[in-house]
């Protein structure tokens, strides 16, 4: 039971309440303190809200579920946490400290513009920083990564590598050789390809699915749609639906057992929009 609150109920014949019932996370009764309670429960925890105000719960109309899943297990270098280059690049070279020799690091959030004077990273500066570490950054925009040498290797890309497009290839100086630049997603695919057999595994990604969906109920979230989403398979559906599905189904009750799904509770509700060339992940009729 909430009390003492300034409820905006956005229903036209009853625009405000003082309180609500809710059980096992639905409402049950909204309206004053005085009303509500003559039907609670004994055991009912009382919360007061001290004329905090609650408001209906956000829909998202379009974000990108999978996306942040994936972003979540990186390092975050945007202008969200850091107002300067130099506070950036001590950032990293903080990172690179703690990080093993050969493990893979990954950074994300480069934003010249919430960063005015953010200076791109060239690949012989990122080499000098991190020479024991392959090492991938993303753009906040994901339309840009950079990478040093040691990555470029892993993955299989030399000076000689073909551009996989017009629109999507590797940074090059007037010499022909790799200068650490990434554009569009044809090229850095072969990055991704590693990094989720490597780093983000399927229980990371599990992992920080679970985080990304407590992370926008924060947020006031109830609702979110997925607009569009780019996978090979129909697996990472059966965890979409596990977290946002009102009771566990029983296959996924099995899996949840099993470790193959994380333990969940209520999270938002998650739809999403399947692009016309992801019509083998729908189920068969």
């Amino acid at each position: 039971m909430y009390t003492n609150a300034n409820i905006i109920t956005l229903n036209e014949k009853q625009p405000y309440a003082q309180s609500m019932y809710v059980v096992d996370g639905k409402i049950q009764d909204i309206g004053v303190v005085s009303a509500s309670r003559s039907n609670l429960a004994k055991e009912t925890t009382i919360v007061d809200l001290k004329g905090k105000t609650v408001l209906p719960g956000f829909i998202d109309p379009h974000t990108h579920f999978s996306i942040s899943m994936f972003l979540a297990e990186m390092h975050d270098l945007s202008g969200f946490r850091f107002d300067s280059n130099e506070q950036i690049w001590h950032a990293f070279k903080n990172i690179v400290a703690n990080t093993k020799p050969g493990d893979w690091i990954i950074c994300k959030g480069l934003d010249p513009v919430l960063v005015s004077d953010l200076e791109i990273p060239s690949i012989e500066y990122l080499d000098a920083i991190a020479p024991n570490n392959p090492t991938l950054f993303f753009s906040q925009s994901l339309h840009n990564y950079w990478a040093n040498s040691k990555a470029f290797a892993l993955v299989g890309i030399s000076d000689s590598t073909p551009n996989p497009s017009t629109h999507s290839y590797y940074g090059r100086d007037t010499a022909g050789k790799l200068d650490g630049s990434i554009v569009e997603q044809e090229a850095v695919k072969p990055f991704f390809d590693i990094l989720k057999e490597e780093v983000l595994t399927t229980n990371r990604l599990s992992d920080a699915a679970t985080l990304v969906m407590e992370e926008y109920a924060k947020n006031g979230n109830t609702t979110i749609v997925s607009t569009g989403i780019t996978i090979q398979d129909a697996k990472p559906l059966l965890l979409f639906e596990h977290l946002s599905r009102e009771h566990v189904s029983f296959f996924g009750g099995v899996l949840e057992k099993l470790g193959f799904l994380p333990k969940r509770k209520p999270y938002p509700r998650h739809f999403i929009y399947m692009r016309h060339d992801m019509e083998h992940l729908l189920p068969k009729i």
